[in-house]
């Protein structure tokens, strides 16, 4: 068989975070091979994999439900019906292996290989690996990581250190500001506030409290947000009531052009966030989000920080988040 013909599975959903690096690793690293995707059944998984030519399979299955026992029935059928379907396609396209960046989708696609005996590869773009990578970590047959203190949460096996797999190239970082083309006005700064594909309520919330308490910012800043899916207020005429231009978006894949035009970024600490505005090299206030069930945000911005203390700068979450953002934004 030609190499061209050759089948690479990958499996990834649920967040951008997940399906945006194993668009990048089939679009690059792997260009070469015939390339089907396994996803959620989701809008935001159809979303992003809109524009793939690749053959995408939509599975249906809710999260691990944890504590809602009364969850499980509908997690276990639902689980089943996609462990079928994976296996029956992988019979039919019979991929030389599988490629999964995480998410519980990944399980019964990865266990369907398993049992077919197709090598299993994994990419762990957090330092904390989620719960999925973890599971999957035991029939894998290479685990990639993309920071080095990612070794030890896989005590027993050997992981090899990778570059996180960046969508964008060096002509998309050299591009010049393209002003006019987004009606902006090159007299202000560009403050870009990054959600994250399913966004942030309270990043939304905290650039409200921002501009309406900051008259710099209404006078001598313009604004690129990333609103997420929050309905709640009309972004656009909100911004337009306050005189302030600005680019309001839920999620959208070709964001360079926003990068080179931002003089100030405010974000989460999604691994694949920080890593383009690393590559970006573009000054960055980060606050992390924190949960009962993991810490994976914080210790991805502690890592960046680390690495690059002049690009990068932590801001805990909390009742005095705006006043120390307002102090940061007085700098710039």
């Amino acid at each position: 068989m030609d190499k061209k013909e050759k089948v690479i599975a990958f499996v990834a959903g649920c967040s951008g975070g997940h399906i945006t690096p194993a668009i990048t690793l089939a679009q690059t690293q792997f260009s070469h091979y015939k390339s089907i995707f396994f996803t959620r059944n989701h809008p935001l998984d159809r979303s992003i994999l809109a524009k793939q030519k690749s053959h995408t399979i939509f599975l249906s299955l809710i999260n691990i439900p944890r504590r809602k026992l009364f969850l499980y029935p509908k997690f276990l059928i639902q689980f089943g019906i996609a462990f079928v379907i994976s296996l029956k396609i992988l019979l039919q396209q019979r991929p030389v292996t599988i490629i999964s960046t995480g998410s519980y989708i990944a399980l019964p696609v990865c266990f369907a290989g398993w049992l077919l005996r197709i090598p299993i590869e994994l990419y762990e773009v957090n330092v904390e690996p989620g719960q999925a990578i973890k599971l999957l970590s035991y029939i894998a047959t290479k685990i990639n990581i993309c920071f080095v203190t990612t070794q030890t949460f896989f005590p027993g096996k050997v992981c090899t250190v990778t570059e996180y797999p960046i969508r964008f190239t060096q002509e998309d970082k050299n591009k010049e500001k393209d002003y006019s083309r987004h009606q902006f006005d090159p007299a202000r700064k560009t403050l870009f506030v990054v959600g994250g594909s399913q966004g942030s309520i309270f990043l939304n919330n905290l650039t409200k409290q921002l501009i309406l308490t900051n008259t710099t910012l209404k006078t001598q800043w313009q604004v690129i947000h990333q609103t997420g899916t929050d309905n709640s207020t009309d972004w656009d005429r909100w911004y337009k009531k306050l005189g302030i231009p600005a680019i309001t978006f839920s999620y959208y894949s070709d964001i360079a052009d926003y990068y080179n035009l931002a003089d100030l970024i405010i974000t989460r600490a999604g691994a694949g966030t920080l890593a383009e505005i690393s590559f970006f090299e573009k000054p960055c206030i980060i606050i992390p989000l924190s949960t009962n069930t993991t810490q994976h945000q914080k210790l991805n911005a502690l890592a960046l920080a680390k690495e690059k203390p002049k690009q990068f700068y932590i801001c805990e979450q909390g009742k005095k988040t705006a006043d120390m953002v307002s102090q940061l934004l007085s700098v710039y």
